[in-house]
Parts: structure tokens; sequence; C-alpha cells
């Protein structure tokens, strides 16, 4: 059950989440239509209630396909945006993913860009966990809670000591996890990472205290969940180490002092498999991967994935892991 359910069906509420949380894109009706997932006939005499009231305005026609998108000028939008949110578009559509690991979680939070309300349609969901569970299965939760909040979510796990020490060691933040401080001399950031700042493909940030151990330490439990996998289980490996790699990007962009905006992951890739010294077979393949994940797991499970896929996907992440450490001076 949704807060918001005295306000909106089961069927519109995921239309509004779509919309509202992506409002520079433009839907056709079939696919409100299949967000909705209830009657035809309903579904679409909702859809033209929201189209008549403002919340919703048409766009240009695909052909025959009507186009629908979020109307931002709507005097009810940041209200209607707000709600999404704290209910059927973010909070529980995780809270349902996480609950069948209530017992083994101390805490949990989003933080970053959509905690700030600064994120866009296509901006990653950082979340942190707090607590014992087994990585494959939490990861696999949260990419399925993917599919319906059509965008990715970038979750760190901690063991409930390692996150008391890390709020021991930075009450700051524990206490705001999209604030950061810093402390001393700051090495100067790469020219290729400044530039990227100077053209706004990414974000100057001030570095977290323990984010880049914090990081590798993830791909690393990434890394041995998926050598400890049985045979057969091609697509959880590839799926694994791919997040294991991801968090070795991150690590870098947290050493260089930079974030990506919105939709970067593709160019975060790129950028920091290039500092790494990622060959160029290699770098195809990653850049594949991506695509692959991008283009499917958010809106569908992943095709079935190859043991050669799995396999080099996870020779990747084992081979640019020691990299990534001694690249940003990590023991």
């Amino acid at each position: 059950m949704s807060l918001a359910d005295f306000l909106f069906t089961p069927g519109l509420q995921r239309v509004l989440g779509a919309t509202l949380l992506q409002p520079d894109r433009s839907f056709t009706l079939q696919e409100l239509l299949r967000l909705a997932d209830s009657g035809r006939g309903s579904a679409q005499k909702q859809v033209d209630r929201l189209v008549a009231a403002g919340v919703l305005r048409e766009d240009a026609r695909r052909g025959r396909q009507r186009s629908i998108r979020a109307n931002t000028e709507f005097t009810l939008y940041p209200e209607l945006l707000s709600i999404a949110r704290k209910s059927f578009a973010v909070v529980e559509p995780l809270k349902e993913a996480l609950a069948p690991f209530a017992d083994h979680i101390t805490s949990a939070f989003v933080f970053g860009s959509v905690a700030k309300r600064t994120d866009g349609g296509q901006s990653d969901i950082d979340l942190i966990v707090v607590g014992s569970i087994p990585l494959l299965e939490l990861s696999e939760a949260l990419h399925k809670a993917e599919q319906g909040l059509l965008r990715p979510v970038n979750f760190s796990l901690y063991e409930p000591a390692e996150w008391a020490a890390l709020v021991e060691s930075d009450p700051i933040m524990a206490h705001d996890c999209t604030r950061s401080y810093a402390e001393g001399t700051v090495m100067p950031r790469a020219a290729e990472y400044e530039n990227l700042v100077k053209t706004k493909a990414f974000e100057a940030v001030a570095p977290t205290p323990g984010a880049i151990a914090g990081f590798l330490r993830n791909a690393a439990d990434y890394r041995s969940t998926a050598e400890e996998l049985g045979p057969g289980r091609h697509l959880q490996v590839f799926t694994l180490a791919y997040e294991g790699y991801f968090q070795v990007v991150q690590a870098v962009l947290e050493f260089y002092e930079v974030r990506t905006k919105d939709a970067g992951r593709n160019l975060a890739i790129q950028r920091v498999s290039t500092s790494l010294g990622v060959d160029s077979q290699e770098f195809a393949f990653i850049t594949k991967a991506h695509e692959r994940r991008n283009g499917t797991s958010y809106v569908s499970p992943f095709p079935p994935g190859s043991k050669a896929e799995a396999a080099t996907m996870l020779s990747i992440l084992a081979k640019y892991l020691p990299v990534a450490h001694t690249l940003t001076g990590t023991p």
C-alpha cells in the first residue's frame, strides 16, 4: 500500500512516477498505458484527465502516436513531484526492495542529488545500506527495483561496524551524506578531468573522507562474490563484475574530486577506463557491457549472458582493481 493511494490509483501512480521525475522525456500514449498496467480504457481516461487538467501536456505526435510529457509549468508540479519522490516514485519502491532484508538492516537512506532534489530524470539513485546482507541478494533485489524506477540504483553496502567507524571518523558525513569537507592541501585535478568540469560534463566536488576506500572495498566484495558463484550463473557473474567495475570508476572519480551529472555514467566509465590504461579490446567490451546493461536492465531483465562474457567482465575487474588502488594511493 502506498502513502498516495488515497490520491491516485496504483496505475496512475506508475504513470506519474515516470513522467513527473523525467520531465525532459516524452512518452508515447502506448508507453504510459503499459506503465499503468490496468485496463486500457480506464488508463487512457486517466491519462486524458491529467492532460485536460494540465498535469501532463501533449507534444508533437510521433507518426500516429500521441506524445505526452509532464507539464513543469503546472501550478502544482512542485508539490506533485515532492509527493512522488516521498512515496511511489522513489522511497516506496526502495523500501519494498529492502523489505525482505529488514531484520538484517540497521539503516538505509538515499543521498546525493536525489536527496538534495537536484536530480534529473536519468540521475542515479544513490543509496547507502548499513547491515549484514549477502551482496548478491541485495544486488538482485535492487536491480529488480530499477525496472519500476526506470533509473539506476547505485548502492553502497556497509557492515554496521564499518559504518560506525566511518561515522566516528567523519560525523559530518553521518549527519548529511550530501555534504563533505577536506582539510589541508588538495591535490590538483588532472587536466582531462578539469576540462570535463569546465564543459559541465562533470561536477567538481569536495572529497568525502573514506569514500575512495569504501568504493574499492565494494568493488572487491563484488569480485569475491562473483568468483564464489557456482557454474551456470553467468548472468549474475557478469552483473556483479560490471557493478564492481563501476565501483572502481567511482573511486577514481572521487580521487579526482568530480562526479557525473545526470546520465553521465557512460562518460565516466570511458574517462576512468582511459586513466586506468584499459586496452582497446577491453575498452570496447566495457562500453558494450554498459550499453547492454543501460539498454535492458532498467526496463527489463538482462538477456542471458555467456560464460565467456562473464569471465571477461570478471577478469577486467580483477585486473584493474589493483590499478585503481595504486592510482588513488589506497592500501
